[in-house]
């Protein structure tokens, strides 16, 4: 480990420390971005078609909606304000990576299943626009 440090000059720990302190800061800054007020809908997409936009609010009963794949079915659950999938069997989603991402409650975070080109994400409708797709990079 001694040999590689003498390898660097000081202009090089310099870049690493710049560059580490601006990817920590664009991550507090995303993270401090507020969610945003408005109508929220589920939107599940496979294959980039889109399969169904579910409108939801956090005192609504909870929700189940059934989304076909190539060998069985995913289901999506909606409940006090957020969103998960539910485990699938292995020969669906070997992984369970869209399962173990757990609820999401703000458009920032997808759910993304690889194996079955699944995506679910909230987007929020503001009361005087659009649904709003800017991004963090856009502001």
């Amino acid at each position: 480990m001694r040999r590689y440090l003498r390898l660097l000059t000081v202009y090089d720990m310099l870049l690493f420390l710049v560059v580490t302190a601006l990817g920590l800061a664009s991550l507090g800054w995303m993270s401090a971005q507020p969610v945003l007020a408005g109508e929220q809908m589920v939107v599940i997409e496979r294959h980039g078609q889109l399969v169904t936009r579910v409108t939801f609010a956090a005192t609504e009963p909870p929700r189940f909606v059934e989304v076909a794949l190539g060998g069985g079915k995913a289901t999506v659950e909606i409940r006090d304000g957020r969103v998960r999938v539910h485990r699938m069997p292995d020969a669906l989603c070997p992984l369970h990576i869209c399962s173990d991402t757990g609820w999401i409650d703000n458009h920032l975070v997808p759910i993304v299943c690889l194996p079955n080109r699944m995506v679910v994400r909230i987007e929020v409708r503001q009361v005087l626009g659009g649904p709003h797709q800017v991004d963090g990079v856009s502001r």
